[in-house]
């Protein structure tokens, strides 16, 4: 005969001379309240189906709360196909626009009673596609990703969209069969530019920092659009691509490139992919040296925290990263509990410009 007490959610059960020391089961649980297991269990995982009475329920939870016991999750989410788990994959953590968001993200997903799992695929296809396989295997129910290589992992996506539900931030409608959100950009850089146009800009460049096949917001597009919709020339000088932006390869980039330029011939407002990007463009600017914006102007994209406390505060385009988050969320839990898979659904949420010091009227001299 076997007794047993417990302490801080184990067990500890007395057979003869043996000490075992185990997790709280719902056996434990039936025991402690006087009931049968199926009981226990059609309560303690709100059954429809419970004939339970109110006074049987309140003591099968308060057994359960005092013996501490824990839900197998595994066991639960191998019962019910659902495991409450949403897998992310993003391309680079180390910018503070996906660390906030995945900030956002988890909030949002802790509301609707979800487990975010994070991987980062630091702009290796075969790194993100390790990650993705082994997200997969991790019993998700939901992904969610952005700034991946779409071209090499297109197919693989198609094939987990089959499985669970996929969402792509700064997917376009391109994207069949998934759902997408993406911020309203070409808005926001029609609207920067006739800003710059205002102050007396004509050579205005769009600086870009990811590989083609990850400029998925079409952003170097949607520049190109508004300098021909205000009648801005467009030339070889009024891109730069490159590449990455690692903030060092940035910074020699950009004043290699703005030193390459003859006189009167270099822009005199610069647009970055993103706020990172700017930081480091700014940086190569100051080496040659020029101010900002007394002699370049600066534009970043995103908002993220640090941009408002530069030396010269950055003006910026804001994405509505809260409501990104909470559209991924609420959308990734209503298919999840849908299993007649609605079609997918292409959302555009709107961004703003948001004007601070490092931009200013173009130069009266503009050689040089």
């Amino acid at each position: 005969m076997s007794h047993f007490f417990f302490a801080s959610g184990l067990i500890f059960r007395h057979k003869g001379p043996v000490l075992i020391i185990s997790k709280p089961t719902l056996r434990d649980v039936a025991k402690a309240a006087g009931v049968a297991i199926t009981t226990v269990s059609s309560i303690l995982n709100n059954r429809s189906d419970s004939w339970a009475s109110e006074k049987t329920r309140i003591r099968v939870l308060a057994a359960a709360k005092e013996l501490g016991y824990q839900p197998n999750q595994a066991a639960r989410g191998l019962r019910l196909r659902r495991y409450n788990t949403i897998g992310a994959l993003f391309s680079d953590l180390s910018n503070p626009f996906y660390a906030m968001l995945v900030r956002f993200l988890q909030q949002a997903f802790d509301q609707n009673g979800f487990t975010l799992i994070v991987e980062e695929g630091v702009f290796d296809a075969d790194r993100e596609a390790k990650c993705l396989a082994s997200l997969v295997s991790r019993q998700i129910d939901g992904l969610v990703c952005s700034g991946l290589n779409y071209q090499s992992h297109g197919e693989a996506l198609d094939r987990i969209n089959l499985q669970m539900p996929v969402l792509v931030i700064g997917g376009t409608e391109s994207f069949k069969g998934m759902d997408t959100v993406e911020s309203d950009f070409r808005s926001s850089l029609f609207h920067a530019v006739d800003y710059l146009k205002s102050l007396g800009h004509e050579r205005i460049s769009y600086i870009n920092a990811y590989p083609t096949e990850r400029d998925l917001g079409r952003r170097t597009e949607h520049f190109y659009e508004a300098l021909k919709k205000y009648g801005l020339a467009i030339g070889s000088g009024s891109y730069l691509n490159c590449d990455h932006y690692a903030l060092g390869h940035l910074r020699e980039t950009s004043r290699e490139w703005l030193k390459a330029f003859p006189a009167g011939k270099r822009p005199t407002a610069l647009i970055c992919m993103n706020d990172l990007t700017a930081i480091g463009v700014s940086r190569g600017i100051l080496d040659l040296p020029l101010r900002i914006p007394q002699d370049i102007s600066l534009i970043g994209i995103d908002n993220v925290e640090v941009a408002a406390y530069l030396p010269f505060p950055l003006t910026t385009i804001a994405q509505p990263m809260q409501e990104l988050a909470s559209f991924c969320a609420t959308r990734l839990v209503e298919r999840i509990a849908d299993n007649k898979r609605p079609d997918p659904v292409h959302r555009v949420l709107p961004t703003r410009l948001i004007i601070r010091e490092s931009t200013g009227p173009a130069p009266v001299e503009q050689g040089g």
